[in-house]
């Protein structure tokens, strides 16, 4: 994970052996509504870690989800979009 000032950047690791392959540059061998799926289920997760925290409403946050560098994802006003949408 990244802090920048536009943000967060959260470079994700994709396992060869998960059930979702990254195949390079950003694409993946699922449907976008499946690597949707994940993604909205991986930013509750950071959200209810940012919560733990006083740090602002996550709303206001800007997250960017790479791979490899390569952005597939952001979320903005709390929600999320592939940048394929």
């Amino acid at each position: 994970m990244f802090v920048e000032e536009q943000g967060i950047i959260i470079d994700l690791d994709v396992k060869s052996s998960s059930t979702y392959k990254h195949t390079g540059s950003g694409t993946f061998n699922v449907s976008d509504r499946e690597l949707k799926s994940a993604l909205i289920e991986l930013n509750d997760k950071v959200k209810a870690r940012y919560n733990n925290y006083v740090l602002g409403s996550f709303n206001d946050l800007k997250i960017d989800y790479s791979v490899d560098g390569t952005s597939i994802a952001y979320c903005d006003d709390g929600e999320v979009k592939l940048n394929v949408e």
